[in-house]
């Protein structure tokens, strides 16, 4: 069974993933450089997932979404990091439910903003004229949406992504998931 690591932008999904692997063992695929691979497939020139958002709109690219969680239905025993706006689609949530075990990255709401916005490169998604505001209302949204998906969920808090991909496998083993 693969385990499927979902959250709000900047949460720590690929650094989590990242730890995941090392310490389980596991190949690990991020959906955001599969949409990058899909993207450049299409005979496009590399770009980054800001890039490539700004280039075709959030419709089609909740479309390179769908097509890089369906890339990996074939997947097992893998880690997946899904991107931020990924679990908002139901048909991926069904998807990813029959071959993985979800794992909601739960971070505060002050936090996260903190993480996000202690970065000068802020995401194409806020209101460029209330970007405080247009991350309180994807927050709450995202929120109310994420805690309704059946999934094991992990509080950040302020541990590593090491310490949290402990956690992660201690749960997972528990629940004889893996």
């Amino acid at each position: 069974m693969n385990i499927v690591l979902f959250g709000m932008k900047a949460c720590g999904k690929t650094s989590v993933g990242k730890a995941l692997k090392d310490l389980i063992g596991k190949a690990f695929f991020d959906t955001d450089q599969l949409i990058r691979e899909i993207y450049s497939f299409s005979g496009e020139k590399h770009l980054n997932i800001k890039e490539i958002y700004a280039k075709v709109g959030p419709a089609t690219f909740r479309g390179l979404e769908i097509e890089a969680v369906n890339s990996l239905q074939d997947v097992r025993n893998s880690i997946i990091a899904v991107g931020g706006g990924t679990m908002l689609d139901s048909d991926n949530i069904e998807t990813l439910q029959t071959f993985g075990h979800l794992v909601y990255l739960y971070i505060e709401q002050d936090k996260l903003k903190k993480r996000i916005f202690s970065s000068k490169d802020l995401p194409l998604i806020f209101d460029p004229k209330d970007p405080e505001g247009s991350f309180d209302a994807m927050y709450e949204q995202r929120y109310a949406w994420f805690k309704k998906i059946p999934s094991l969920v992990i509080e950040q808090a302020d541990f590593t992504p090491k310490e949290i991909a402990k956690v992660i496998q201690e749960e997972i083993e528990k629940d004889g998931k893996q």
